[in-house]
């Protein structure tokens, strides 16, 4: 074959390597709290995985650091434990605390069987991120339980899935105006009647 039609395949094809090993990787977008005085609900929507994994909640901080670890409540270090992806939990969960304004929440996902895949995942270590995947518009956290060096690596983003939703709690002085406010047109509502 021609040394040159050689070298034109090779470079397509070191070309479409880099491409699709590019498309299975996600950067993850941190999940950013977006206002003050910010409650937070966990609610697990399903998954599609054959290996076990148990999702928790490490804290908050930064996009590289935690700085408000969540208290533990199930495995040391983990933070708080929401759920196990084959539990079929159906329950949402609040997340410990208040958080304000660019706070970056940080997850953990662990994978518990079958033995020989354990591993933990975290949204704080760099070269895990790219298990995770955020979706700021719909508030989904997806997670791949495998890593692109396994042999099974799918890239489906399906072996753990959750909606994170933010409620801004009122400030005591907006719930004071507001409690003024009702009762103010409580008592107009009366002089006219």
């Amino acid at each position: 074959m021609n040394p040159r039609v050689l070298k034109a395949c090779a470079a397509v094809a070191a070309l479409a390597l880099t491409f699709f090993s590019q498309a299975d990787s996600v950067d993850l977008t941190p999940i950013t709290v977006p206002s003050d005085n910010t409650t937070i609900t966990i609610e697990f929507l399903g998954a599609s995985a054959d290996y076990t994994g148990e999702f928790s909640f490490l804290g908050a901080g930064t996009v590289s650091q935690i700085t408000l670890p969540a208290t533990d409540t199930g495995l040391p270090g983990l933070g708080q434990q929401l759920f196990a992806n084959h539990d079929g939990v159906t329950d949402a969960i609040q997340l410990q605390g208040t958080y304000n304004t660019g706070d970056v929440l940080h997850f953990a996902y662990n994978i518990v069987q079958p033995l020989d895949v354990i591993d933990l995942l975290r949204t704080d270590v760099p070269n895990d991120t790219s298990q995770f995947d955020w979706d700021s518009e719909s508030g989904q956290l997806t997670i791949e339980d495998l890593r692109q060096t396994n042999d099974f690596y799918d890239g489906d983003f399906n072996d753990n899935v959750v909606r994170i939703t933010f409620s801004t709690l009122p400030t005591p002085g907006t719930a004071f105006l507001a409690v003024l406010g009702f009762l103010v047109a409580i008592r107009g509502r009366r002089r006219t009647a």
